[in-house]
């Protein structure tokens, strides 16, 4: 639906109105908002620590009560001193739960072609990095390829002399 509405308005003099369509369509398009994502991810991750907190201090215990019940013992029969199955379940089911919040609430990923990436910086420029929130993106930094064309070997040095003499002789008119 917004890239209908998007793709009306493509001519320059409409470039406004493009971009308040746009955000508005955005902003209300359907699905959980990006603060629940959040919110929920954080949650998740939450509990997987102290999923994985709990089964690290029952590994403690069991192990501090096998190495008693050992140093105790009245005959040569060996104590089983394995972890229990349930301790290692928990300690599994909390590190998938780990990594699941954090792979929710994760960023959404750019294409691994730069050019693509930078092909959509060019052509569409913020508009095309607005979140849920109708907010530019956190991660736009504009094109990728600006510090190459800012480096000093791209520097012409005499058109700069040039443009700085021209402006010196236009403050000197007034």
């Amino acid at each position: 639906m917004a890239i209908g509405l998007l793709s009306y308005f493509t001519t320059p003099p409409n470039r406004q109105i493009e971009t308040k369509i746009y955000t508005t369509v955005v902003a209300y398009t359907p699905g959980r908002p990006k603060f629940a994502m959040a919110w929920f991810s954080k949650t998740m991750t939450f509990a997987g620590l102290i999923l994985l907190a709990h089964s690290c201090y029952s590994a403690q215990e069991h192990s501090a009560i096998s190495s008693t019940l050992k140093t105790h013992a009245l005959g040569p029969h060996h104590t089983g001193s394995a972890l229990p199955i349930d301790i290692c379940i928990e300690t599994i089911v909390a590190t998938l739960i780990i990594c699941l919040g954090t792979v929710v609430g994760s960023e959404k990923l750019h294409p691994v072609r730069w050019q693509v990436w930078a092909g959509k910086i060019e052509r569409e420029g913020e508009v095309g990095f607005i979140d849920g929130s109708g907010q530019v993106d956190k991660v736009f930094r504009g094109s990728p390829f600006s510090v190459l064309e800012s480096r000093l070997s791209f520097l012409d040095i005499r058109r700069q002399r040039r443009e700085f003499a021209e402006w010196a002789k236009g403050k000197n008119a007034y």
